[in-house]
């Protein structure tokens, strides 16, 4: 993760790494056929409803129900952080002077929090098959049909 390599990098990867757990959640509620709510909804609030939906639709995410709450509890904590890293130090909030300790460490930090969420949920989202699957040998994507003769 060098790309993360100057202050206002690490700014800007704190801000994306919250922006990407946020449309993952929107995705998962779609998916979930839950109501996505407004544009304005808060981030913790919406992680909230999507554990809670992919709770219910998930019977075993861990082994026994002490396994589950730590997982949740997990889950919670990465949101928590996330959040409390882009309102302290990432974009979107127009802070005027760039935070003195911000550091490249923490940028690559946050796109370490968020990669390991999406990806818990999209295996999620894949083991339940709501993920759509990628076309087959037999199947011809629709831009690669053929063209009627004239």
């Amino acid at each position: 993760m060098s790309s993360v390599g100057t202050r206002a990098a690490a700014r800007a990867a704190i801000g994306a790494s919250k922006e990407l757990v946020e449309t993952i959640l929107k995705v998962t509620l779609d998916r979930l056929e839950q109501p996505v709510g407004d544009l304005d909804e808060e981030f913790l609030v919406l992680g909230r409803r999507a554990r809670r939906a992919l709770a219910a639709r998930v019977e075993q995410t861990a082994p026994d129900r002490r396994g589950r709450d730590a997982l949740d509890r997990g889950l919670a904590g990465i949101l928590q952080s996330l959040n409390e890293l882009r309102n302290l130090y990432g974009t979107g909030h127009g802070a005027l002077t760039m935070p003195e300790r911000l550091a490249p460490r923490h940028g690559r930090l946050a796109v370490d929090l968020a990669l390991t969420l999406v990806r818990f949920i999209v295996s999620t989202l894949d083991d339940l098959a709501l993920l759509p699957q990628p076309f087959t040998d037999d199947e011809t994507a629709p831009m690669e049909q053929e063209q009627p003769a004239r």
